[in-house]
């Protein structure tokens, strides 16, 4: 709804679909769409009053935020408030992050790429956002994006351009990237790479992920969140969210100079861990991590990129270009997308597939390249969980010795799983971490070597537990 005033002129004031209010404006050729209240809309007020020649007062600034408030009671209609990415009359926009200028892609194959400038798009305004570094007289060459991240791999430069790629839809799903690597892998200039190209912002690379405040401080601010140096198993309530954050979820907040007002996060982003190795223990959100391994980089690996030194200086000298070449193959991709077809197996992150079908066949791969290269990457995943537990091992080889499926009660399985470790202090005596333990390796084991573990009504003697080897059924 469009308002004016002596401060403002002409403004607008939006609901988005989650009822949160925002202020939009247009002053010196800049649009601005800030929450209300914010501390950017507070920021802006200022600025206002001294560009009027007017002291910006504590008085003042709350009296004026008061205002828009009761004005904001009158909008009933609601419009979608971004911010980096959206679809609309099918075209996908992108926010450039200054201004009011924004990218265009449309599926016109001779000028689907179009830089303009306008506000009937609107996103929302944050002091944490950079600008992308798109130049449209550039030259487009995205094959120098690996001169700068470490993957020879084909495979996996096929899965990590679908992740950049599937994170430019506004209303996909979107699989967690890990990146995974000793030390001197490159993981951390690896995800400022990535970031650079398809979500900048200065927030840069955020600590490791410690509680669901910093999951929803980082997905209210930017579109890709990044989370560094995660090394320890994540607790399951924040696994949880970050399955709530791959397909789709909400968390609420106590909103900004109140006490009982809410503010509502939308929790769906396309994620970036790094790492030694990875968080994540739970089945459910490992069917939804796109898992990238770096080796430790030799000096030859720096002399691609210059050395040292002249890393950061090449990166953005030869940044507009590769920017310019992805957004080339995301139009490809984007003409594409519809007429690709659901493969016969279907996997949990579907819309991560199409783009990934697509982005297949825009590059020139064999055909089913990707759906093999998606298949042998999520079983990454539980080989990981496998490999680093000692519990698992010792199931694996327990298994091994059965020639039928066969019930324990705890207090003799946690013995016998004792005898079959290299490590036996490493396997929990206690039935309750012993339990907690166990289910973090049994989706793994299942997937990964076929042994099903049952968990069995109690008996006067405690829990019990059954444990099937591969191709045998219990009787």
């Amino acid at each position: 709804m469009q308002f004016q005033s002596d401060l403002f002129g002409k403004f607008e004031i939006i609901k988005d679909k989650n009822s949160s209010k925002f202020f939009a404006g247009v002053f010196n050729d800049v649009q601005h769409v800030a929450l209300i209240p914010s501390e950017e809309l507070c920021d802006l007020i200022t600025l206002r009053l001294i560009e009027k020649k007017e002291k910006p007062s504590k008085t003042r600034i709350t009296g004026i935020i008061d205002e828009l408030k009761a004005l904001a009671i009158q909008v009933e209609d609601k419009e979608d408030v971004n911010t980096r990415y959206t679809m609309r009359n099918d075209c996908l926009y992108i926010y450039r992050g200054s201004g009011n200028r924004q990218i265009k892609i449309t599926k016109d194959k001779k000028n689907g790429i179009k830089c303009l400038k306008g506000s009937r798009i609107k996103f929302r305004s944050s002091k944490y956002i950079s600008e992308l570094d798109y130049q449209p007289e550039a030259n487009a060459d995205f094959s120098l994006f690996w001169k700068y991240v470490p993957v020879s791999n084909k495979n996996s430069q096929l899965l990590l351009t679908a992740f950049m790629l599937n994170a430019c839809f506004p209303d996909h799903e979107y699989p967690i990237l890990l990146i995974e690597g000793p030390p001197g892998s490159g993981k951390t200039t690896t995800t400022e790479c990535i970031l650079e190209l398809i979500d900048p912002t200065s927030f840069g690379v955020a600590a490791p992920l410690t509680s669901p405040e910093d999951i929803k401080l980082a997905a209210f601010h930017r579109h890709v969140p990044a989370f560094d140096n995660n090394n320890g198993i994540l607790k399951p309530n924040l696994q949880n969210l970050l399955c709530q954050s791959s397909t789709g979820g909400k968390l609420t907040g106590r909103k900004f100079f109140t006490n009982t007002d809410a503010v509502v996060v939308d929790l769906r982003k396309p994620i970036i861990f790094n790492g030694l190795q990875s968080p994540f223990s739970q089945h459910d959100l490992l069917s939804r991590v796109i898992h990238l391994r770096l080796k430790p980089l030799t000096n030859a690996d720096y002399a691609k990129a210059g050395g040292k030194t002249n890393f950061k200086n090449q990166f953005e000298a030869d940044l507009p270009k590769i920017i310019k070449g992805f957004y080339v193959i995301l139009q490809k991709v984007f003409v594409l997308i519809d007429k690709i077809e659901n493969p016969e197996t279907l996997f949990r992150m579907g819309d991560f597939t199409k783009v990934g079908i697509a982005l297949e066949q825009v590059q020139g791969y064999e055909e089913g390249s990707f759906i093999k290269a998606y298949k042998n990457n999520l079983k990454k995943g539980f080989a990981a969980i496998i490999e680093e537990s000692d519990l698992a091992q010792a199931v694996i080889l327990l298994a091994g010795k059965l020639r039928e499926a066969k019930t324990y009660h705890l207090t003799e399985l946690i013995p016998a799983l004792k005898g079959y470790s290299n490590s036996p202090h490493s396997i929990p005596g206690n039935p309750k971490s012993f339990k907690t333990d166990l289910g973090q390796v049994e989706m793994s084991l299942l997937e990964m070597h076929g042994i099903e573990i049952k968990h069995i009504r109690k008996s006067n003697k405690g829990a019990r537990l059954m444990i099937i080897p591969p191709s045998k059924k219990s009787s």
